[in-house]
């Protein structure tokens, strides 16, 4: 979806579904997706999501980020997380 100027209004779910697109395009033709692709790959998501934690808890620390906020940020690593331990399996 393009915004009124025509830039993209949200880049990174863009570049999350090309990802999924390409993934998809890759492996159409294998009877199933390589498992060590695929926890490779999620090991590096969770790892993402806890490096990710523990700056927004010293941003908050340290005054860069109020209450509210990090709690939308807490609340929307708790779904990647949720999603990457599943598809980790």
């Amino acid at each position: 979806m393009h915004g009124p100027d025509g830039s993209v209004i949200h880049p990174c779910l863009l570049e999350q579904y090309t990802y999924r697109a390409r993934i998809t395009d890759n492996y159409r033709n294998e009877p199933a997706f390589p498992n060590e692709a695929r926890t490779a790959h999620y090991t590096v998501v969770l790892a993402t999501i806890a490096a990710g934690r523990v700056e927004m808890l010293h941003m908050h620390r340290t005054g860069l980020i109020h209450d509210e906020l990090l709690t939308l940020l807490e609340h929307d690593l708790d779904l990647q997380e949720i999603a990457a331990t599943l598809g980790k399996g």
